[in-house]
């Protein structure tokens, strides 16, 4: 069980390609090969954040805190309650939204991060990214992107029941 197991709940009912669940699911353990983990285990990669160089590319920060994925962020209209708080871990980010979000909203808001993250390595491989182009992507998956919809009932209740 643990501390997040209503995240691998929910994470394997989202309608989302196979490819975007897994990659949910390596960044709920924080898997993903960043900079920081990379220069851990080889010493001569530089730890910082390629695309902007301010800080160290930390998991939450390569996909919620680089000027660049910001953009992305901002660009697909996403409310400042999403993005506006400070969490350590990827998981904490993502539990903290569930609790606004309905289950479409999850799948948009995952499959945007998932096309963000291929974004930073397109970018780490071949020098290029675009906020328009990220999110229009997670519009073709998603169908009707509509993340700002906070309409619908939440997948976790705002207030955990003791």
């Amino acid at each position: 069980m643990g501390p997040h197991c209503l995240y691998w709940k929910i994470i394997w009912r989202l309608k989302i390609l196979p490819i975007i669940r897994v990659f949910a699911c390596r960044v709920g353990h924080e898997i993903m090969p960043t900079n920081m983990k990379v220069g851990f285990n080889r010493p001569n990669v530089n730890p910082m954040c390629q695309r902007c160089g301010a800080a160290k590319e930390t998991l939450i920060y390569a996909i919620k805190e680089c000027p660049s994925t910001r953009a992305t962020l901002t660009y697909g209209w996403l409310d400042d309650r999403l993005i506006s708080f400070d969490f350590e871990h990827y998981i904490d980010w993502l539990e903290a939204d569930m609790r606004l979000l309905d289950k479409k909203a999850m799948e948009d808001l995952i499959t945007l991060h998932w096309n963000s993250w291929n974004n930073k390595n397109n970018f780490t491989f071949h020098g290029k990214e675009a906020a328009e182009i990220i999110l229009g992507r997670a519009i073709t998956i998603s169908n009707d992107f509509r993340i700002h919809s906070l309409n619908n009932n939440p997948m976790l209740p705002l207030h955990p029941a003791m």
